[in-house]
């Protein structure tokens, strides 16, 4: 079995209608507790750990009030900080990190994800989507990089929950872009695998991004 860390402790500042944590999806659902009932309905999935403030929990809670597998923890003031205090309640082998602003995830690669880090030897497993526009660096003057050489990486992200617990536990903070980063550079050795996600996949960032098809 499974746990996964949904990561909704965020102030939402690129997104100009509020909190986009409560906001109605199309399907009248809001984000977060669509995010929360994604992972609820797999069978593989023995704990969904949401970390956040008190008002997103309450919010969840009232939802999904009878759901056992729901439970909560108080986000910090920084994503590592937030997975680090749901790591502190992951009592299963392998967790999985999620934003709890990326509700669109298919059951389809979430079985992938879950496969692939509990068949293998991997200490992660990564989903991944191309880049399809031209990159440019800006800094410190304008280049041109080539974009086959670049992915875009998406959540939920796998890992060995014990490996991870290990590493969080020996850092106060930290600035990471996503939780792989944590294990690339404080475990050298770490064996990651990339599996191809889902343009569908994908996190809410600006109201444009409330539709599945946008």
């Amino acid at each position: 079995m499974f746990s996964v860390i949904i990561v909704a402790a965020g102030d939402s500042t690129r997104f100009s209608g509020g909190n986009k944590m409560v906001v109605k999806l199309e399907n009248q659902e809001l984000v977060i507790n669509e995010t929360c009932k994604l992972f609820l309905e797999n069978n593989k999935i023995s704990k969904v750990i949401l970390v956040s403030k008190d008002q997103i929990k309450e919010i969840v809670f009232k939802r999904f009030v009878n759901n056992s597998k729901m439970v909560f923890t108080q986000g910090g003031s920084t994503r590592f900080l937030s997975v680090k205090n749901g790591l502190e309640i992951c009592d299963t082998e392998k967790v999985l990190i999620h934003d709890g602003a990326r509700p669109f995830l298919s059951q389809k690669l979430l079985d992938k994800i879950l496969y692939e880090i509990e068949s293998s030897e991997y200490d992660a497993v990564i989903p991944w989507i191309p880049v399809t526009n031209t990159l440019k660096k800006i800094k410190p003057k304008i280049k041109t990089v080539k974009r086959e050489e670049f992915v875009q990486t998406q959540t939920p992200q796998a890992f060995n929950t014990k490996m991870l617990k290990k590493i969080y536990e020996n850092l106060d903070d930290g600035e990471f872009y996503d939780d792989c980063q944590v294990l690339e550079e404080h475990k050298k050795d770490a064996k990651i695998k990339l599996v191809e996600g889902e343009i569908t996949n994908k996190k809410i960032t600006f109201i444009q991004d409330l539709s599945i098809n946008t």
